[in-house]
């Protein structure tokens, strides 16, 4: 059984409100977070190298994260990382499943919809 304080969400979202609101429930779920903006910062802060999984918004305002779904499911060191990928499109979990995520997520959702797919994934138990 995995701990979920010792779990490191990696998160890709472009909304600030949207992502601080994710940030905020995630950690009171006992998750760290490692958030970006956008692609780069991830690349720039090296935020990989501690990510337990990844939680990725599809289309972001000037990119597309599948250069980042690429990029981790080459990797040496990160092909494993399950990947759940975000969107509010309609047609976006197949593309998503396609680009190379493991999971999606239809937005809008609760925060708790959310810590459901992440324990699930990665086997977190907690008491209720």
């Amino acid at each position: 059984m995995v701990e979920p304080n010792g779990v490191t969400v990696l998160l890709l979202e472009d909304d600030d409100d949207f992502r601080e609101s994710l940030i905020d429930g995630l950690e009171s779920y006992g998750f760290n977070v490692a958030a970006a903006a956008h692609i780069d910062a991830i690349h720039q802060q090296h935020l990989l190298d501690h990510a337990s999984i990844a939680v990725l918004d599809l289309m972001l305002e000037r990119e597309q994260s599948s250069s980042l779904v690429r990029y981790i499911k080459v990797h040496p060191r990160h092909k494993d990382l399950q990947i759940i990928m975000i969107s509010g499109y309609d047609h976006a979990s197949k593309r998503a499943l396609m680009w190379g995520a493991d999971h999606f997520l239809k937005k809008p959702f609760k925060v708790a919809d959310l810590v459901d797919k992440i324990d699930a994934v990665l086997g977190i138990a907690r008491e209720h």
